[in-house]
């Protein structure tokens, strides 16, 4: 058996100057409804504003909606609430992997989903969290224009010698200040000497700088630094004519980020945050006593709440 259509349209102008609407049906029977709003006088538009299929797919601004609601233009949602969340999804399948929330900008330097979050130290414009995998993914660069903080910087690739069984990790070298590191080699020239060549930009971005040496195919006891950085450059000597020598360098950064945003390096914990671990597995604390928890206790209890009612299907 057949839907129906419902119309809206706007009528002329009544006897009092006001702008009426009339309603107008056509067979209602089993089947799909639409809803079509005019403000012409003579024509209908072709396109409902919302459509209600048999098999419970409702659409706005789309006759044919192919999913449980399918919307054609900008949609937003408002939870004034405290502690509301505004939009929730959930893809409730375990046993598969699936995607609770998708976005695809396919315009030129489109964004695919964006957060923006503004009020408080703690806040979080996008926050990800997992119990067993991972809080986020990135399939290609990431570029960050702040800081990076985490308990642990690797690198990860497919391993030289076995790129198809096996995984390389190396660790990242840690270190109390914001530190750049450099090296090289340079031959010594026949009376012993050599002249280290840097970039241009490099007393502009680097400062204090430390110096290592060391001899390569024979003894060099005698090597040492003749002259320290100026333009762009560093002298070695005390060497013998033909020696390799092996140099490191590294200079504390004194870039404009770096003197704005200094590194410091012991911090005490917010009163919010006293009691509560980065890891509290690691001091024989339960996963409540984590910093997510102290900082966002409501979605955490939310996150703690979805994961037990998932254990039970």
């Amino acid at each position: 058996m057949g839907g129906g259509n419902i119309y809206m349209q706007r009528n002329l102008t009544d006897l009092a100057g006001r702008r009426n609407w009339a309603w107008g049906t056509e067979t209602f029977n089993v089947g799909d409804v639409s809803l079509f709003v005019s403000t012409s006088n003579t024509a209908f538009p072709s396109v409902p504003v919302f459509t209600a299929l048999s098999n419970a797919n409702m659409g706005i601004g789309l006759p044919t909606p192919a999913a449980k609601l399918d919307v054609l233009g900008n949609g937003n949602f408002v939870a004034s609430a405290v502690g509301a969340t505004a939009l929730s999804a959930q893809a409730t399948d375990a046993t598969t992997s699936n995607i609770a929330v998708s976005g695809v900008a396919d315009g030129l330097d489109g964004t695919g989903v964006y957060g923006q979050a503004g009020n408080g130290s703690t806040a979080y414009g996008v926050w990800g969290l997992s119990s067993s995998g991972f809080a986020g993914q990135f399939s290609g660069n990431v570029n960050i224009t702040g800081t990076l903080t985490g308990a642990a910087e690797n690198l990860k690739i497919d391993n030289p010698l076995d790129p198809a069984g096996k995984y390389l990790y190396h660790a990242s070298v840690e270190s109390s200040e914001m530190m750049n590191l450099y090296t090289g080699n340079v031959v010594l020239d026949a009376s012993g000497a050599g002249v280290v060549q840097l970039p241009t930009w490099f007393e502009a971005l680097n400062t204090d700088f430390r110096y290592q040496l060391t001899a390569v195919g024979g003894p060099g006891p005698g090597l040492y630094v003749a002259q320290e950085i100026q333009n762009h450059s560093f002298r070695i000597a005390g060497g013998t004519p033909g020696l390799k020598v092996s140099w490191q360098v590294t200079g504390v950064r004194q870039d404009a980020y770096a003197r704005t945003n200094p590194l410091t390096v012991e911090v005490e914990k917010s009163e919010r945050e006293r009691g509560y671990y980065i890891h509290p597995q690691l001091f024989g604390q339960p996963p409540t006593q984590s910093i997510e928890w102290a900082q966002h206790p409501l979605l955490m209890k939310r996150a703690e709440q979805s994961q037990a009612a998932e254990k039970l299907r």
